[in-house]
């Protein structure tokens, strides 16, 4: 496969710029938006109903191989490349003539698209980050509003640049998994045990939901927004502990978190960010703080990349999940560990692994086991009308 064509090689030249009609000009701003400002591809649910529903505003990029996003990556932080693609922007936006009246329409949407890649790559995008707004649409229940109006739910994240030097790096950008599980999660709140009908009515005072390999954040950040929307009495408190491992990826994640919903001593809704190291954490004697209690809920995506990540993550979940109880709440909710990841012809042992650690009889504890309780084929769409496709596994005791 080919890399990445910089823009010193694919733009046209400055100077007949003038020349270029609207669609070419156009062209050529995608593909400078997909080298400086690229979006998570391969992250559009396709509904199994026919049914309209409330889609999340999410597109995807033209990139499909692994070896052209690295390249596109690479190019991103080219110095020389991107004073070029800004002289480019530039001298396009001086080369619209502000005072024509057909400064409207289409050519004032290419002149704004001009203006703001131009910020970007004057930004952020400088030191190979990039800034993305997430958007998904939440439709609640009429008993928990008496509304039916969508709630738009929004975070905006930071991606930074991979270290090539250690692929643990991997969490420092927003991957499809992380899209496909917040759409699923915003969609339907209900099927993770997050209503405010529940949550208020639950027993215990406080509810805790864990992400593991969390990444830039999107997951943890979006059920913080979401359960803010839901609107939790008083006397009730959600806690998210968002983890990650790799050094990089926790400081950023940690300043997505405290961006999107910052500590409030009021709020009902907190998120952490911690440390959590899978391959030692079950054999660790002592379980420290936030890691001392159990979870209602666990969440996962793109995090099973290696043939021992599914059996370190057993460990984690055997001492993190909830176990069943026999209280009288117990009947009504359930923990479980939700898990998205991709499923590539090339690394078919990734969700073969999860369903051999994941089964019954092994690992007994307290005569239950983790195991698969439900998976399912997510197939989603991107740009080019390529097939993404998904796993999904709903995990528990059994």
């Amino acid at each position: 496969m080919v890399g990445a064509t910089p823009p010193t090689s694919c733009l046209p030249p400055i100077r007949g710029i003038p020349l270029e009609n609207l669609d070419s000009i156009n062209a050529s701003l995608r593909y400078l938006r997909s080298v400086y400002h690229p979006e998570v591809r391969g992250s559009r649910r396709r509904r199994k109903s026919l049914l309209p529903r409330i889609r999340a505003k999410l597109t995807t990029p033209d990139v499909s191989s692994p070896l052209l996003a690295a390249s596109l990556s690479h190019l991103r932080t080219d110095p020389f490349e991107r004073a070029y693609a800004m002289k480019w922007l530039t001298a396009l936006i001086s080369s619209f003539d502000c005072g024509d009246e057909e400064m409207v329409g289409e050519k004032e949407k290419t002149l704004q698209n001009a203006a703001s890649l131009l910020a970007v790559c004057a930004g952020t995008s400088a030191a190979g980050t990039v800034i993305r707004d997430f958007t998904f649409f939440y439709v609640p229940p009429i008993e928990d509003s008496g509304l039916t109006s969508p709630i738009p739910i929004t975070v905006k994240l930071t991606d930074i640049s991979l270290d090539n030097n250690d692929f643990g790096s991997v969490g420092a950008q927003t991957w499809g998994g992380a899209c496909v599980l917040s759409d699923m999660l915003v969609e339907d709140p209900g099927a993770f045990g997050i209503s405010a009908k529940r949550l208020n009515n639950q027993e215990r005072r406080e509810f805790r939901i864990l992400e593991l390999g969390a990444g830039t954040g999107l997951v943890s950040l979006i059920v913080g927004k979401l359960l803010e929307a839901i609107s939790l009495e008083p006397s009730h408190e959600v806690e998210i502990v968002a983890t990650d491992y790799y050094p990089s990826v926790l400081t950023n994640l940690r300043t997505n978190a405290q961006n999107n919903i910052p500590h409030a001593a009021n709020s009902s809704v907190k998120v952490l960010t911690h440390a959590l190291d899978w391959s030692s954490f079950g054999s660790a004697s002592t379980k420290v703080a936030p890691f001392n209690q159990p979870f209602d809920l666990i969440l996962g995506a793109d995090i099973v990349y290696e043939p021992e990540h599914a059996t370190w993550i057993h460990s984690c979940i055997t001492h993190l999940l909830r176990k069943p109880s026999v209280s009288a709440e117990s009947s009504s909710y359930i923990a479980f560990f939700h898990l998205v990841m991709p499923l590539r012809a090339t690394h078919a042992f990734e969700s073969k692994s999860v369903e051999t650690v994941f089964t019954a009889d092994t690992h007994l504890v307290e005569d239950f086991s983790l195991q698969v309780l439900h998976n399912d084929t997510i197939v989603c769409e991107t740009d080019t009308g390529e097939e993404v496709e998904y796993i999904y596994f709903r995990i528990g005791w059994k």
